[in-house]
């Protein structure tokens, strides 16, 4: 990009004090939505329950159902005391609403995910739209639709697309609020009701971390403006104890049912935790989200590098300010705490999107043929050499799996192709419009996540292990309420999948219960875990008998498995 470029003068791309508020058409809307689905939906029903976050919180949602209390938290007969109940209440809502705790379908757990990454395109796209027009917000909303992180998080039953709604919510009625003052206007009660509200559904989804973001961004731009005036339209007499009603009840609660057990776990062994060490191996140095940010925000990464000059040469302009307070912190921070994953890093990618869209559209409109050529060019590029790389991978992976050629896979690859030949076309017949790479970029994105998520995953039939053990069970299950036993391979799916009485043990416990119980009780022993099993068998003189061996990777160990069904003789 072109750094030097005047900023834009007009209503809309100015993002500055004087700039006209612009509102998105409902026509767009209506657009996003159907991208949202479009980029989202494939997969979301195809893709198998993965381990080990989304299968616990499923299950712990599940056992709200089933035992009536929607204020513990639990897995199984163990306390789930790491996160806040908001998410556990909205998959309960939503799977009660199709069919309820019998169903073992995971996309009906999906469904707020699904929800939370639809809101945050949205309102990435009216916060763009309030910026710099509607333009933006409309090339802002989809750029954060088609990235690869949030595509993924759409599809998992987790927190973090309902938390990236929540935070994005409460950092739009901040910006909101903050480009009014910075215009001599007045947001209003609606937009600091709004942010209030967004902090109090953000705390009970995942904790404090929203006043990282909007705290982070407060904080930075107090330190470079100096000014704090604006803050009184955040209303916090009137809104804070809004906010406290929205997370007092379920806390205060939770403490009297736990006996405070719950704060000592989440916040000492949960969150404090993370600050000093790598929680569950994820570890890493600083650095990392740096470069998790490439497949995390692809196929607009590129693009989002080229903002970088562009957004530091427009530093002062209130928009771009506002979008550099809410990046900068939460990325220092982010990269300073040890525990580390790549999803942490999201809650900053509207404001990245906001930036990159803007900084393409003025690399269009104001910078010249050869400044949209050369953009244009690094863009295609960007995404045929990552598409590629893409491609290769799970094209050879996916054949490494299935110990054969993977249709999917080289169907991805083929796609990669057909893109880089569009890409090509496209270029020979001249650059005009910003609209243009950029539905390149989000066409490829649709067919190669779509090829990915609905085709390729859910065809790895090796680390589908869970799947494959609850098909078994139920072709071998001789009472209406049989109970599977298992040991060495006690992965949360199976829970999940086979059902909440599964138990998990070590092959003693195991090879106990299963003399127990021998008409109901079925045996799923992992070959590491054979010996304790049948030594234990043999002090009881007793013998099993196999029904059936799978053979798989157990994906989230990273091991192989060789998992054997039994029932006594």
């Amino acid at each position: 990009m072109d750094s030097h470029a005047p900023p834009p003068t007009s209503a809309e791309g100015a993002g500055g004090a004087s700039a006209a508020v612009d509102r998105l058409p409902l026509r767009q809307y209506l657009a996003l939505l159907l991208a949202c689905f479009a980029l989202f939906l494939p997969g979301f029903f195809a893709l198998p329950v993965t381990d080990r976050d989304e299968a616990r919180f499923a299950q712990a949602s599940r056992q709200m159902l089933e035992s009536g209390d929607y204020v513990n938290i639990s897995f199984q007969n163990r306390a789930r005391h790491k996160k806040p109940v908001g998410v556990y209440w909205l998959q309960a809502a939503s799977t009660a609403a199709f069919g309820g705790a019998e169903r073992a379908e995971i996309w009906t757990y999906r469904l707020p995910s699904l929800l939370g990454a639809v809101i945050a395109v949205l309102g990435t796209a009216w916060l763009g739209a309030r910026f710099y027009g509607p333009r933006i917000g409309l090339f802002g909303g989809l750029m954060l639709a088609g990235t690869l992180l949030l595509g993924s998080e759409a599809r998992l039953a987790k927190t973090d697309a309902v938390l990236l709604a929540s935070i994005l919510t409460a950092q739009a009625a901040l910006g909101a609020i903050y480009l009014a003052r910075r215009r001599g206007e007045s947001a209003g009660w609606p937009a600091s009701l709004v942010f209030w509200t967004a902090l109090g559904v953000s705390i009970l989804i995942k904790g404090p971390i929203v006043f990282l973001v909007s705290g982070g961004t407060v904080l930075f731009l107090l330190a470079v403006e100096r000014k704090g005036a604006w803050l009184k339209d955040l209303r916090p007499a009137a809104g804070f104890p809004l906010a406290a009603l929205i997370v007092l009840p379920w806390f205060v609660a939770i403490g009297v049912q736990t006996d405070w057990a719950f704060f000592k776990s989440s916040l000492g062994q949960d969150l404090f935790a993370k600050l000093a060490s790598g929680q569950e191996s994820h570890g890493a140095p600083p650095g990392y989200y740096f470069i998790a940010f490439w497949p995390g925000f692809w196929p607009f990464s590129m693009l989002a590098v080229l903002m970088v000059p562009w957004a530091w040469a427009r530093r002062k302009e209130p928009a771009v300010l506002f979008c550099i307070a809410w990046i900068l912190p939460s990325w220092i921070v982010l990269e300073i705490v040890v525990t580390k994953l790549p999803h942490y890093i999201m809650p900053v990618f509207p404001a990245i999107a906001i930036l990159t869209a803007a900084a393409w559209r003025d690399a269009f409109e104001g910078g010249g043929v050869r400044l949209r050529k050369i953009s244009a060019f690094v863009a295609v590029t960007g995404f045929v050499v990552c598409g590629a790389i893409f491609a290769g991978l799970f094209a050879v992976g996916t054949g490494f799996l299935e110990k054969e050629p993977n249709a999917a896979g080289i169907a991805l690859g083929i796609v990669t192709v057909a893109l880089l030949a569009y890409g090509l076309v496209w270029r020979l017949r001249g650059i005009d419009h910003a609209e243009a790479p950029l539905s390149g970029l989000l066409i490829g994105s649709w067919l190669s996540t779509a090829a990915l998520f609905q085709f390729v995953l859910p065809s790895l039939h090796p680390v589908w292990l869970s799947e494959r053990v609850a098909d078994l069970y139920r072709q071998y299950s001789a009472c209406p309420d049989s109970r599977l036993l298992a040991s060495g391979y006690t992965e949360p799916s199976l829970v999940f999948r086979v059902g909440t009485n599964t138990l998990l043990g070590d092959g003693a416990a195991i090879a106990g219960n299963l003399i127990d119980d021998p008409e109901c009780s079925l045996a799923l022993i992992e070959r590491r875990a054979a010996g304790l099993f049948f030594t234990t068998l043999k002090k009881h003189n007793k013998e099993a008998e196999p029904l059936a061996t799978l053979r798989g990777i157990a994906y989230a160990r990273g091991k192989s498995a060789e998992l054997t069904l039994y029932r006594l003789r």
